[in-house]
């Protein structure tokens, strides 16, 4: 095990999942315009779309911060998650 090498790969922790958020801008101003303009039908799923996104982009900063604090440490806890 002397011979493996870390990958040393800088991420950086404010443009990790920038782009998402904004994107979720978009949606959120897009939704409401539906919702405004009285077409409710489509309000509701750009509410449901918009609701996934969130969720996905929650779930993207938490794993991005997981992939930071792993690879500051000089001795990391193994993964918890099941496949």
């Amino acid at each position: 095990m002397s011979k493996v090498k870390r990958i040393s790969k800088k991420i950086d922790k404010k443009t990790g999942a920038f782009l998402i958020y904004m994107v979720l801008m978009f949606m959120f101003i897009s939704t409401i315009s539906s919702l405004f303009m009285g077409e409710y039908r489509e309000f509701l799923l750009k509410l449901i779309g918009f609701i996934l996104l969130s969720i996905s982009a929650g779930t993207l900063t938490y794993g991005i911060r997981n992939e930071i604090e792993f690879n500051d440490a000089v001795i990391a806890k193994a993964p918890t998650g099941s496949l």
